[in-house]
């Protein structure tokens, strides 16, 4: 995934990931972050808004992910969005 992120390939992002959910049951959190954090990479955010929303228990990690990746690709009014329903959550930010 991580090399998929660094050559902002989607396609094959696409086709990894789809291999991962595959071979990997239940996914560990730290997997999904790689997910969404080489589809914010790749620009595709809706791609890793729909792997954050399938996620059963979004960490504190996950939601700093999507919202370092909504404000880096431009999005910053969904970034400021995200955070307000990651306060909802009851989830604490760290420094």
């Amino acid at each position: 995934m991580q090399a998929c992120g660094e050559a902002k390939g989607l396609e094959e992002a696409k086709v990894v990931h789809e291999h991962i959910v595959r071979a990997t049951n239940p996914l560990k959190v730290s997997t999904y972050v790689k997910i969404l954090k080489t589809y914010s990479q790749c620009g595709s955010m809706d791609d890793a808004f729909n792997v954050f929303n399938n996620m059963e228990q979004p960490n504190l990690t996950s939601w700093d992910t999507m919202i370092t990746g909504l404000a880096k690709n431009g999005l910053g009014e969904d970034a400021i969005d995200c955070f307000s329903q990651f306060k909802r959550t009851g989830l604490e930010p760290d420094g």
